[in-house]
């Protein structure tokens, strides 16, 4: 739904003066012209486009939220921060309009993922990158009965799964480039969970599958090939920018330099309604990550929140506080913050996190600028409904006002 002047009220603007705020300046009111002629609900947009399709990543915002955000807040060579930086859109996003993209998130895979969507292997490693696919079959083939499974992992996968996995494992580490490495990790990655008993990326549950010796094989080379077609659709486009994503809590400062982002977009995690250590532990595992680390790192995860006596909304207003802290010292003064954010149910109680982040933001030394609500595209599930709002998301612009 696009954003309309006699809507503005709820949003505490004047409607005769739609997006004038406090000490509005004009590069404020050029960005939030843009906004106001924007239709977010997106409904026939396409949301896998460029590299956004590599790897599935349960709760991420459509691309087209930050590529808009980016565009009216900053200009060409600037850099962008995402300190939830999940599966990469908002560092593709960037890079595309030839803006940089730094990003944390505590998440290994998800770093991993955002790598390989945003910093294109060599032109010239094609050959090799599929190569592994080829040396997998041989040592499928060779590999002992009994090679050793990640812990957890026995049960929810065929024995001949383990084993072209883990021959596919082998070869890419033999790859030589750190770029390629990651690239083949992320293929195997993706179609993880398809090869398992695991029933889908939101269902932690084992159900049975029609799997048969070499699928995991054959799915691994046709995601290899995939990528490749999409990454040289791209790749020019991906290359106007930089991107330098980390294994980082994004609560501690110290993951970037100061003031070393003009911009800040992202979608924090809501709590209780999504468990990236559980639905991505089997990933974790293989790819020789920790999902305990995960669960204790994580934030707003079911696991916590879902508890008799576990965290409430006052427990994710401190996080985000020290979210907003940190970042704070990472965005330049007077420059702007985006977020996206839904709504969540705890223990039967709808909470509104808009303004859980939005008094976060304050104490952090933050302005609100603007918020206002888009309806989601009804036929994505990115949750439980028991669990969070999925029908509608707030977009939220905070300036960063902190002292110098």
């Amino acid at each position: 739904m696009a954003l309309k002047t006699q809507n503005l009220s709820s949003v505490g603007i004047a409607p005769s003066l739609p997006f004038v705020s406090q000490h509005v300046n004009g590069t404020e009111q050029s960005a939030l012209q843009i906004l106001y002629k924007t239709d977010w609900d997106f409904c026939d947009a396409t949301t896998n486009g460029a590299t956004h399709s590599f790897h599935p990543y349960p709760a991420r915002f459509i691309p087209q939220i930050p590529a808009v955000l980016i565009r009216a807040f900053t200009k060409l060579g600037e850099t962008i921060y995402d300190p939830f930086v999940g599966g990469g859109t908002s560092c593709v996003e960037a890079n595309i309009v030839g803006r940089h993209a730094l990003g944390g998130d505590a998440n290994g895979l998800a770093v991993l993922i955002a790598r390989a969507k945003s910093c294109p292997p060599a032109k010239g490693s094609t050959a090799a990158i599929l190569q592994t696919a080829i040396h997998a079959k041989r040592q499928a083939e060779n590999l002992n009965n009994k090679v050793t499974a990640p812990a957890l992992s026995v049960e929810w996968f065929d024995d001949f799964i383990i084993r072209e996995i883990a021959a596919i494992k082998q070869a890419i580490t033999g790859l030589q480039g750190a770029s390629e490495r990651e690239f083949c990790f992320v293929a195997l990655s993706a179609i993880l969970i398809g090869v398992s008993k695991q029933d889908s990326d939101t269902r932690y549950v084992r159900v049975p599958k029609n799997l048969s010796p070499g699928d995991a094989i054959v799915r691994y080379e046709r995601q290899l090939r995939k990528m490749l077609r999409l990454m040289d659709l791209c790749r020019a486009d991906l290359l106007r920018g930089m991107t330098d994503v980390r294994v980082a809590d994004s609560r501690i400062p110290g993951t970037f330099a100061d003031d070393s982002a003009d911009f800040v977009v992202t979608s924090p995690p809501y709590p209780n309604a999504y468990d990236y250590h559980l639905y991505h532990r089997h990933r974790l595992l293989w790819l020789d990550m920790d999902p305990a680390e995960l669960k204790q790192q994580e934030i707003g995860a079911h696991a916590h929140y879902s508890r008799r006596n576990g965290p409430d909304e006052n427990d994710f207003r401190r996080d985000m506080e020290r979210v907003f802290r940190a970042s704070s010292r990472i965005l330049k003064r007077g420059r702007y913050f985006a977020l996206v954010v839904g709504d969540s149910i705890l223990h039967g109680r709808r909470v509104r996190n808009r303004d859980i982040v939005k008094d976060a933001a304050y104490v952090a030394g933050f302005t609100s600028v603007i918020d206002f609500r888009r309806r989601m595209n009804s036929r994505r599930k990115s949750f439980n409904p028991a669990h969070g709002n999925i029908h509608t998301e707030d977009i939220v612009i905070l300036r960063n006002d902190r002292r110098q």
